[in-house]
């Protein structure tokens, strides 16, 4: 079997989520019984992961369509704020260093958080929120993200790939972003704070 290596930059906590969601995200994995083994060696400065995957064949392949949600009826300006307020109130790590990025995962019907995360890279605290979902088969269309950071087309990428349906953050979106929720029916929200967002559902409509 070909033998690939990669090098990645992260907080050293959660390293298996990472790996699964990074695998995942990238599909190289379906689910984590594609993973025969997963080894990790080393300290908190350099970890090594040592991975053995099942070879997919294209039987083994199931293509999932996302249908879209009128998620609205569940979420209203309050529950943004509400949201945005809770991502803070656990950004531990940033209030002392100001060099992370936060993201959580939320239950879309009742808002109960589902997991949080810190990491100095935007992109690998999503993979281990999406890593961490995978291994408890948790169904990402029905939960909601919030992030703190800057949505680019490439944590929309990730965002599709999981099939998160909703994204809310307290930063910018990139006009690639939108253009990508628009192609994926992803419903996004900007510049979440102080009683203020954006809504970018407008973009999704065509004449």
């Amino acid at each position: 079997s070909d033998t690939q290596e990669m090098t990645l930059y992260c907080l050293p906590d959660r390293l298996d989520d990472l790996v699964m969601g990074w695998l995942y995200s990238n599909g190289m994995i379906q689910s984590t019984k594609d993973v025969l083994n997963l080894h990790l060696t080393g300290d908190k400065d350099r970890m090594t992961a040592r991975i053995q995957l099942r070879e997919i064949k294209t039987e083994d392949v199931t293509i999932v369509v996302r249908k879209p949600r009128d998620w609205k009826k569940t979420l209203n300006p309050s529950d943004i704020q509400a949201l945005i307020t809770a991502l803070d109130s656990r950004a531990r790590l940033f209030h002392r260093t100001g060099g992370t990025h936060n993201m959580m995962l939320v239950n879309r019907e009742d808002l109960v958080v589902m997991d949080h995360v810190e990491d100095i890279s935007r992109h690998h605290g999503l993979h281990k929120l999406v890593g961490a979902a995978l291994k408890e088969e948790h169904d990402l269309s029905e939960t909601i993200l919030v992030a703190s950071c800057r949505l680019s087309a490439s944590i929309l990428a990730i965002v599709s790939m999981a099939r998160i349906p909703v994204v809310i953050s307290g930063a910018a979106v990139t006009s690639q972003a939108i253009h990508r929720a628009r192609e994926e029916k992803i419903s996004l929200i900007g510049f979440a704070r102080e009683q203020r967002f954006n809504d970018y559902e407008s973009y999704f409509r065509r004449d």
